[in-house]
C-alpha cells in the first residue's frame, strides 16, 4: 500500500507540473509542452487525485479492520517505526534501521523539488 500511495503521489506531482486549469494556475513546466499534452496532464492530474483518495480510504479501512477485528493497533508502529511483538515471539522489537537513509532521501527529493520550482 505504501508503494501504491507513493506511486500515485508521484503521478499527481509529475502531472501537476505540466497541467493547466485554464482559469487560475498552470504547472511550472506547462509552458514547455504543447496545449494538447498540457490538457492531457491536467486530466491525469485530476483523475489521479481521485484515485489517491480511493487508496487513502482503502488504507484507512485496512487500519480500522486490523484495530477492530484483529485487535492489532498499527497506528503507533506507522508513526514511530517500532512494533511491539508478543513476549513469546523470537523478536521483541522491530526497529527501522534505515532512518538515516529515509532522511537522506527526504533531503534529496526536497532539494530536487526546490531546484525544479526555482529554475523551471
Amino acid at each position: 500500500m505504501v508503494m501504491a500511495l507513493l506511486g500515485i503521489l508521484l503521478l499527481v506531482l509529475i502531472s501537476g507540473l505540466f497541467s493547466n486549469d485554464d482559469m487560475m494556475s498552470k504547472g511550472v513546466l506547462a509552458h514547455h509542452v504543447s496545449d494538447h499534452l498540457s490538457d492531457l496532464a491536467t486530466a491525469w492530474h485530476e483523475n489521479s487525485f481521485y484515485f489517491l483518495l480511493v487508496l487513502v480510504a482503502i488504507h484507512l479501512a485496512a487500519i480500522a479492520f486490523y484495530l477492530l477485528v484483529k485487535k492489532d493497533n498499527l497506528v503507533r508502529p506507522m508513526i514511530t517505526g517500532i512494533k511491539q511483538f508478543p513476549h513469546n515471539s523470537d523478536i521483541s522489537t522491530h526497529h527501522i534501521r534505515s532512518v538515516w537513509l529515509a532522511l537522506l532521501i527526504l533531503f534529496i527529493t526536497s532539494g530536487a523539488v526546490w531546484l525544479l520550482v526555482k529554475f523551471a
